[in-house]
């Protein structure tokens, strides 16, 4: 559930604008939309209710709300915990491990990395939380902040080789400041991955190709060694990789986007909406014959030795025609229909372009 903030926030838009979106249903159960139907209790408006077909509701959830919360790898990693409710090749109707009441619900790690856009071991060691460190867990997948005493700064920055011994000083502000810039929050998060990818790229800023040249020697020398057929599987499984990492960006971006759009989007278009309202409620205040009258009396041809003035006075007139007397012009009167009403619609379309 989001946080009572956030609730409230969602309540004062639903009053403002209506529910946009209706509460979906699958067997008279809320399948998404809990924090919706939370909001329009809030706001003491009556909410809409769809109700819809699937055959796979977990996955029904998951592409309904991934892609519209902005949630952190680990965050996706402990999700995918709870969903894999079977151990890895195993027969889903036989075995059932830590999970579901019905094992026919649970889906295997394999499965739960793929649909959460993670790792198999990433979604093992959450596993592992969820069973050592409940409260770890929960706070992992609320994305809150969970003390650890084994986790330390200072000691990853001695294992990457950033400062010489392990101790707290004046170089370790200088580093915290410097990862902080790199990775925000990372620290606060106890988020351990990030701290040493931070890590990795100051020392590629601060060695550069000191670091590169001798990794690359490495592995020209190793791929010398490899046969036809074992480099072409090393190239294959680089390509993959390049492509997950290419899909996380993308799905990143558009995490982002939506975000932005979300929050731009709807003030868009209310104004918009009392702009076209003014627009087609104006009539001006000369009807269109007394405007051909001015407009007719101010041609420079009728003012000779007076040119200059007439022309400006005339193109003046011209100019502002709509504001006189109501004639607007055509590309006024055209909707832009081009431009999307929601971040969804965009999202859409760029697909359909792609």
């Amino acid at each position: 559930m989001m946080p009572d903030d956030e609730l409230q926030a969602m309540a004062d838009s639903i009053t403002a604008n209506g529910l946009s979106h209706p509460i979906e249903l699958l067997d008279n159960q809320v399948i998404d939309g809990r924090n919706r139907l939370r909001a329009c209790e809030i706001a003491g408006v009556a909410p809409r209710f769809r109700e819809v077909q699937t055959d796979n509701p977990i996955g029904y959830v998951i592409n309904a709300n991934i892609h519209r919360r902005h949630l952190t790898t680990a965050q996706r990693a402990a999700i995918a915990a709870e969903l894999a409710n079977l151990s890895h090749g195993t027969n889903r109707f036989e075995e059932k491990v830590e999970g579901s009441n019905d094992p026919s619900t649970g889906i295997s790690i394999k499965e739960a990395a793929e649909a959460m856009n993670v790792s198999e071991p990433s979604v093992k060691r959450a596993k592992k939380v969820m069973r050592e460190d409940p409260a770890a867990h929960e706070a992992t997948k609320a994305g809150r902040r969970k003390t650890s005493k084994r986790f330390s700064t200072v000691n990853i920055y001695y294992e990457e080789g950033l400062i010489p011994e392990a101790k707290s000083g004046s170089a370790t502000q200088k580093l915290n400041a410097e990862v902080d810039k790199i990775a925000p929050g990372a620290r606060e998060a106890q988020d351990k991955v990030r701290v040493r990818a931070a890590c990795r790229v100051l020392r590629v800023r601060r060695e550069g190709p000191a670091i590169f040249e001798p990794l690359k020697e490495e592995a020209q020398t190793a791929r010398a060694s490899l046969t036809t057929k074992e480099e072409t599987k090393l190239d294959a499984a680089i390509r993959k990789a390049k492509r997950a990492l290419e899909i996380e960006f993308e799905l990143k971006i558009e995490e982002r986007v939506t975000q932005w759009l979300d929050e731009v989007l709807p003030k868009y278009n209310m104004e918009f909406e009392f702009y076209k309202k003014s627009n087609d409620t104006y009539n001006g205040v000369l009807s269109y014959e007394q405007y051909k009258d001015l407009e007719g009396f101010l041609h420079p041809d009728r003012h000779p030795g007076n040119e200059a003035r007439a022309s400006r006075l005339f193109s003046l007139v011209r100019e502002n025609k709509f504001l006189l007397c109501g004639q607007r012009p055509a590309e006024l009167e055209q909707s832009p229909g081009s431009l999307p009403k929601t971040a969804a619609e965009l999202m859409a379309r760029r697909k359909t372009k792609h």
